[in-house]
């Protein structure tokens, strides 16, 4: 067992496209990078341990010239050299192409300007994505939900973009939906409800709501009490003159 105070450490960290990038150190012995399960595993976004130490058992029966190292003081740690740890990364789905050029890198396999050359392409992909965005007032108003989500996490961008849809949508079902089929009200709600979330997926994907963010600024600045009044409670109460409104606009027609 190798004592953790006597070797040199190494941080990676993770540029993630457009969204929140990690990182962990990894112990550098005999000139070899070394690295546990749990960071393989973070590394492709599994975090089941009963997963990966299967994934760990099947890989070691399978693998010929697997390597490990075992460190620690008071609790042993065994950590695998890299071909290794992309063979488990394999057998979980996911093999990270960054990740693997640092680690290269940093082993002296391939030129450290390799691996920045390959970060920048990431940014520079990013940056195209965002200036190619055209933002309009929804993405602002999903962006202002999440500087709400700071109140008992009750207030997120999804949570204040469904309580515009029902506050302002709803009415709309419910003034049509009664007099003409008062028993599928229910059904006509859950089937609103339904498209709000295939449009709010499709509307707002993973890289769409990270972009929001870099553009209107992170991290999200919080809107206070006076925010929660405008953009939560003030539909609500605007909600009952619509409802009315679209009510006699319906029977004027």
């Amino acid at each position: 067992m190798i004592n953790l105070e006597d070797i040199e450490w190494r941080k990676y960290e993770r540029y993630d496209t457009l969204g929140d990038g990690f990182s962990f150190k990894t112990p550098f012995v005999d000139g070899h990078l070394w690295f546990s399960i749990r960071d393989i595993g973070r590394i492709v976004g599994v975090e089941s341990y009963s997963k990966l130490n299967k994934v760990e058992k099947t890989v070691l029966d399978s693998v010929d010239g697997s390597e490990s190292i075992t460190l620690g003081n008071f609790q042993s740690v065994r950590y695998y050299n890299l071909p290794t740890a992309c063979a488990i990364m394999s057998q979980l789905g996911k093999t990270d192409e960054q990740f693997v050029l640092w680690a290269q890198a940093q082993n002296g396999e391939i030129p450290f300007g390799q691996y920045e050359d390959y970060v920048q392409q990431l940014k520079d992909a990013d940056q195209e994505y965002i200036d190619n965005c055209h933002f309009t007032f929804l993405d602002k108003l999903w962006y202002i939900g999440e500087g709400l989500e700071g109140y008992g996490r009750l207030i997120g961008g999804c949570d204040l973009m469904m309580w515009y849809w029902l506050f302002f949508i709803i009415p709309i079902v419910v003034v049509l939906a009664l007099p003409l089929l008062a028993e599928y009200v229910l059904v006509a709600l859950v089937l609103f409800f339904l498209l709000f979330f295939i449009w709010y997926r499709l509307r707002f994907p993973k890289k769409r709501r990270m972009a929001i963010l870099i553009h209107y600024g992170h991290p999200v600045m919080d809107q206070g009490w006076r925010g929660v009044f405008l953009y939560f409670f003030l539909p609500m109460v605007l909600s009952i003159p619509w409802m009315f409104l679209v009510f006699y606009v319906f029977h004027k027609l």
